[in-house]
């Protein structure tokens, strides 16, 4: 935990100042300073980077992942908090604006970030009811200090705060991202890379999942907008070109209490022949927790 907390506090440094610069009302945090962040930090100290858990239905395309060493980008408007991307208030989005007018903006640019979650904690109740579908899931192990540098461009830790952050161009990158997406038209790519960052802040309410996000702006990875990469001088961030993302191998699967007998015995043959360790969640005895309990491959009978 106080690895990730270095990590937590140096990214909150950066959003913290950009968003008390009293010469400036608009919230400004570039693509360009959140490159700077990973190189100085997540990169340099990528050896402290804690173990990270993705929790998710025993679907076909989380087995898929497991077989193929790849996640799938979800858009951050599929995320279940209803705040994901909005600031206090924006430049151009004033109190005028409807409680609909924001919905819509907010819909609009659902695409804008593309996000996949995961959590220092692989025990936890309360996700492992809401993102394992009700403990029949699974909960995935990854070991980021493996990853490349241009897949750790992308990975941040979530930083929460009891305030939301204080005006932003939302509205506009609505405008321009909406020439882009729908209308094939040139647009500010500036206005639209520059809200990467409000995927990255979330209410206290969300602390006990201690969340690290892989997140993509959408031109990071649209192929439409990459034969303009080489203009950047963050062209680092442009290395993907597709919403499915290479991983490094999973270190183990935690089966959820509840999962289907056939989805276990499938996955347990899956991780063995990948190498990856697994693991049953049983209930504890005499407390309100889940406990890895080791799965022996011996135990598949052969076919």
């Amino acid at each position: 935990m106080e690895k990730s907390i270095f990590f937590r506090n140096a990214l909150e440094e950066i959003i913290e100042n950009a968003n008390t610069d009293e010469d400036d009302d608009s919230f400004y945090v570039s693509d360009e300073s959140l490159l700077e962040y990973s190189k100085e930090f997540i990169i340099a100290h990528k050896t402290d980077i804690p173990r990270l858990y993705r929790y998710t239905d025993a679907d076909y395309y989380s087995i898929l992942g497991l077989e193929e060493n790849t996640i799938h980008l979800s858009n951050i408007g599929k995320m279940n908090d209803v705040f994901e991307l909005l600031s206090s208030v924006t430049n151009d989005i004033t109190n005028n604006n409807s409680h609909n007018d924001i919905m819509s903006i907010l819909g609009n640019t659902e695409k804008l970030l593309q996000i996949k979650s995961f959590s220092e904690n692989c025990a936890s109740l309360l996700m492992w009811a809401t993102y394992a579908k009700n403990y029949s899931g699974i909960c995935v192990e990854y070991d980021f200090t493996k990853a490349d540098d241009f897949l750790l461009y992308h990975l941040f830790p979530v930083v929460y705060r009891k305030q939301r952050l204080k005006k932003a161009f939302l509205k506009l990158a609505e405008s321009d991202f909406n020439d882009y997406y729908v209308n094939n038209e040139e647009c500010n790519s500036d206005s639209i890379l520059d809200n990467t960052v409000l995927g990255l802040v979330k209410s206290k309410s969300w602390e006990y999942e201690n969340e690290w996000r892989l997140i993509f702006n959408y031109l990071h990875i649209n192929e439409l907008y990459k034969y303009a990469k080489n203009d950047f001088d963050n062209s680092e961030l442009f290395y993907y070109d597709d919403f499915t993302i290479k991983t490094p191998k999973p270190v183990a699967v935690y089966l959820g209490p509840r999962i289907e007998n056939t989805k276990r015995k499938h996955i347990i043959r899956i991780c063995k022949n990948q190498s990856i360790d697994v693991f049953d969640m049983k209930l504890s005895d005499k407390e309100f927790k889940v406990e890895p309990y080791t799965v022996e491959y011996t135990e598949l009978r052969e076919e």
